[in-house]
């Protein structure tokens, strides 16, 4: 089950607002936790084990954070290490057991597979970020086991996150007014974010996953150029409208039961630099490495080289994540952290100064490097030979001529999804936004609109299916 899956939105969701809406406001972190291991547990496939490692994680960090927080000086500090090795260890654990098993696979018992459970190192970098903010004395140890698992495993945010930290968490829990305004309210962001991943999201994605012309199926090998463009742009578009749709669905359901989610995603496309681009991309995630391991390195307060050294392990980190995230050839993702590395370090040595602050140029700069990042990050290329395959397919001069290629394939992948990613570009500039600020409260236009995107989605659910979420 997940947010698009029809048992969610007419079974799922509206039983459990409307048993939020109603009970009083001591019970509603009960009905929050115990929602919550109810949707994880048919996420997850009703696997058990998963919703076991989720409480048992609650567990140790509920004791860890009350050991955190009444400990002081070098004691506070080790127990503060050791706990947040733990939570690495165990963030890291799914992968190494997965590596280990691929080794031994023909010694194991058949059928036997080690996965790590949905949504899981978004629900580990929560519980180490409870444990540093505690640990920063930003917020005090949670007492309750239930309030504490009620905000851990939070069911709109377990999945793919946003990472809300506890101290907004609380006080959206505390200050937030459950009622018909904000149900409202949260169903519009909920839909709009809905129709951007069913209507845009993966009908774009056909451009590499359609059954017979999608470069999936042809092979990097026997693409042409022009479809290869037409890759080139479909996957960008793809992930966004995929994360941003999700983001939006999460911040529908918080405010739907009064709680107010981080925005996620900030129109990052309009940037002018990469750095910028990535402070307005995933932006919770982003939030968290900054708070969690730039700043403890000691951020930029060191001088310019340890500064540089500081940015260096995050993006080391951030591709080593990607990695543990998706099968595959993790150097891919190690080589995508390193080239996003490389344009913010020139840009933080001042060496593309002429070109961020162009208003011409940047908006020239910041897609063509964000876009070529994404070839390097891309799921469907899960190889450094495909990657430089299809990299020759998108600048013929520079590679070999393929065995066989079809000239004409990208006209039925144009005819498919050419609309939907011209829209998705539109989409891409705060204009859509903008209108529907501007008209949303024409009562009659909003809800005409919002039943014509629901109802059609939903159509394309029944008679397609949807695409997994990529993380």
């Amino acid at each position: 089950m997940t947010f698009y899956s029809p048992s969610f939105i007419f079974v799922f969701l509206p039983c459990f607002v409307l048993l939020y809406t109603v009970c009083g406001k001591k019970l509603r972190d009960i009905v929050l936790f115990g929602g919550s291991m109810l949707f994880y547990f048919l996420a997850s496939g009703k696997d058990y084990l998963s919703v076991a490692i989720l409480i048992a994680a609650v567990a140790f960090n509920y004791m860890a954070g009350i050991l955190v927080g009444v400990s002081k000086g070098k004691t506070k500090k080790l127990i503060f290490g050791l706990c947040a090795a733990v939570n690495a260890v165990a963030l890291l654990s799914p992968k190494i057991i997965s590596i280990v098993t691929d080794s031994f696979a023909q010694s194991l018992p058949e059928g036997l597979a080690i996965v790590a459970p949905i949504g899981f190192s978004f629900y580990m970098f929560k519980n180490m970020s409870y444990l540093r903010q505690i640990y920063d004395c930003k917020t005090n140890p949670e007492l309750s086991f239930i309030s504490l698992g009620a905000y851990l495993t939070l069911f709109s945010q377990v999945l793919s996150g946003p990472i809300q930290t506890y101290a907004d968490f609380k006080k959206s829990r505390d200050e937030g007014a459950v009622g018909i305004v904000g149900i409202n309210s949260g169903l519009y962001e909920f839909i709009i974010g809905l129709s951007l991943k069913i209507l845009l999201a993966d009908r774009i994605i056909r451009v590499w996953t359609a059954g017979l012309y999608g470069i999936n199926s042809i092979g990097v090998n026997s693409i042409s150029t022009p479809l290869a463009w037409l890759g080139f742009i479909a996957y960008p578009l793809y992930l966004y409208f995929e994360f941003y749709g999700y983001s939006l669905m999460s911040h529908g359901i918080g405010r739907m039961i009064g709680f107010e989610t981080p925005d996620n995603f900030l129109h990052p496309y309009i940037s002018r630099s990469v750095s910028e681009f990535w402070r307005r991309w995933h932006i919770t995630l982003g939030e968290w490495f900054k708070e969690n391991v730039y700043f403890p390195l000691g951020g930029n307060r060191c001088g310019k080289g340890r500064t540089i050294f500081n940015l260096l392990i995050v993006w080391l980190c951030t591709g080593v994540w990607h990695a543990l995230c998706f099968d595959g050839n993790g150097v891919n993702f190690l080589l995508w952290a390193a080239f996003l590395f490389l344009f913010i370090l020139l840009e933080r040595l001042g060496v593309l100064r002429g070109i961020t602050e162009n208003r011409v140029l940047s908006h020239i700069y910041l897609p063509a490097v964000i876009l070529f990042s994404w070839v390097i990050f891309n799921t469907n290329i899960t190889t450094l030979a495909d990657l430089g395959t299809y990299i020759g397919r998108l600048f013929p001069l520079f590679g070999e001529a393929p065995d066989y290629m079809n000239p004409d394939d990208w006209r039925v992948i144009i005819g498919d999804t050419g609309i939907f990613m011209a829209i998705g570009v539109v989409f891409l500039t705060p204009l859509p936004r903008r209108i529907y600020e501007r008209f949303k409260d024409n009562k009659l236009l909003a809800i005409t609109v919002m039943l014509v995107l629901f109802w059609l989605s939903v159509y394309l659910v029944f008679c397609e299916g949807a695409n997994p979420m990529v993380y």
